[in-house]
């Protein structure tokens, strides 16, 4: 599953495993496991701004044709072409 791979997914499993254990764990500083899960809510929040990057960067180098090929265009009716 591509999802268990996902650094995002990972770091999601990670905070809540944390706020089960505050929860569980009376001797935890609060104060401190609210900073560990706020520094992975920011870690989430930059990887998906990083991803959302490289999705633009991958549709910004796909080619752009304008036009049919050769091969493409046997067979097809001038009037579609405007």
């Amino acid at each position: 599953m591509k999802i268990l791979k996902s650094k995002k997914f990972q770091a999601l499993i990670v905070g809540v495993i944390v706020l089960v254990l505050m929860e569980l764990i009376p001797a935890l500083d609060e104060a401190h496991t609210t900073e560990v899960v706020a520094l992975i809510v920011a870690y989430i929040i930059g990887q998906g701004i990083a991803d959302h990057g490289k999705e633009a960067e991958l549709v910004r180098k796909q080619p752009v044709r304008l036009a049919p090929t050769p091969e493409e265009d046997e067979g097809v009716p001038l009037e579609l072409y405007g």
